[in-house]
């Protein structure tokens, strides 16, 4: 992909007449990416290729021939199922793109949880085996799109408390923080099992033509990825070398532990645009833009995870790194259209304190920075 300055685009603008919502495209694509990448980052499945949990953990565990882990059938029906789904079911072109981002996300996404398992650090072990676990609960994701959004609305909640659970056994590591994130977390999952039964409702009840809100659902989701980046960045700019690499491999985890979320909205995004096209509902502008902006996200996060490699000491930081810039980037992006996210419920100095388990380093975050994450002002 081809680097685009400010001045090139402001000509461009300046030649062509493009109505309000192309430019605001544009503007969101380019706004977005905080590095040049290309749409082809995440590279798409090949149809003939069939996912295996076998053949993943036989890459990376040479000496054992099959995958003992209790997860691994769960795990592997649960990719099967929502590749069919997309591949067989889908109708929309734009069902079908963001379909393919989710479950390509996924796939490589449970690839790398695979990879994490042979790691000599126990913190990470652990939780990425929960992670498996609780992803393995997820079997019944096949047949259509609102099959999906139905089955996954029943596994959700509980899916949310393991990851709490994960989240708090990381409280060793990085303190009270875990507070903050499973706050964040729990709302997110509440407000998308909300959304899910009200969706399941109305197409049931109202052939899907009765509008709702999905942009609570996106702002929860931001409001989670601002909180997780925030403690990236101060764990970066403000903690240095001080803090244990056990803390940055638990900072990790919670980056994992948003990815998943962030594929898991995307996925029942593109089924609920999916199922409104095939009844020819109409899709507002805006909640396509805003969508195209989270995919473009997406596919930033799980890339950046997808580079993390042994030893950690070398590649988390790089990690850390490209999540806040993909935060400011996805803030700057949807400001306009979602509106501004809430204010965050952590500080950089009790983030700093918890990250050196109470050693207190110097003073906050530039104001102006943190402003970004917030989102700037307030509604």
């Amino acid at each position: 992909m081809f680097f685009i300055t400010q001045i090139e685009l402001n000509r461009t603008v300046k030649w062509k007449c493009y109505n309000k919502m192309e430019l605001i495209k544009l503007l969101l694509v380019f706004g977005l990416l905080c590095k040049t990448i290309d749409a082809g980052t995440i590279e798409q499945i090949d149809e003939n290729v069939t996912f295996s949990v076998k053949g993943i953990w036989l890459r990376y565990h040479k000496k054992e021939t099959t995958c003992p882990a209790p997860w691994a059938q769960g795990v592997e029906e649960y990719v099967t199922g929502v590749r069919n789904v997309v591949d067989e079911s889908f109708k929309s072109e734009k069902g079908i793109e963001m379909g393919n981002c989710a479950v390509t996300s996924l796939t490589k996404f449970v690839d790398k949880l695979i990879y994490f398992t042979g790691s000599n650090s126990t913190t990470v072990v652990t939780s990425v085996t929960s992670i498996l676990n609780s992803l393995s609960t997820c079997r019944n994701l096949n047949q259509s799109g609102l099959k999906i959004i139905i089955e996954f609305q029943k596994v959700l909640l509980p899916l949310i408390d393991n990851f709490n659970k994960v989240a708090r056994s990381l409280s060793p590591q990085i303190g009270d923080l875990t507070c903050s994130f499973i706050d964040d977390l729990s709302d997110l999952g509440r407000e998308l099992s909300r959304f899910q039964r009200e969706f399941i409702r109305n197409c049931q009840l109202y052939q899907c033509r009765k509008k709702v809100d999905y942009e609570c659902v996106l702002k929860k989701l931001q409001k989670l990825f601002n909180t997780v980046a925030l403690i990236n960045e101060t764990l970066l700019n403000k903690c240095g070398r001080q803090a244990s690499q056990d803390v940055h491999e638990a900072v990790m985890v919670l980056d994992l532990l948003h990815a998943f979320m962030a594929i898991a909205v995307t996925g029942i995004n593109s089924c609920v645009i999916d199922e409104l096209y095939s009844a020819d509902c109409h899709v507002s502008e805006n909640f396509k833009s805003v969508s195209f902006s989270f995919e473009y996200a997406l596919v930033e996060i799980v890339q950046a995870v997808c580079d993390v490699t042994f030893p950690f000491e070398n590649t988390i930081h790089d990690l850390l790194s490209v999540f806040v810039n993909i935060a400011l980037n996805l803030n700057k992006a949807v400001k306009d259209i979602l509106g501004l996210v809430q204010g965050l419920g952590v500080t950089v100095g009790q983030i700093t304190t918890n990250l050196l388990q109470g050693l207190q380093l110097g003073s906050a975050a530039t104001n102006d920075r943190r402003n970004i994450l917030k989102g700037v002002t307030r509604n």
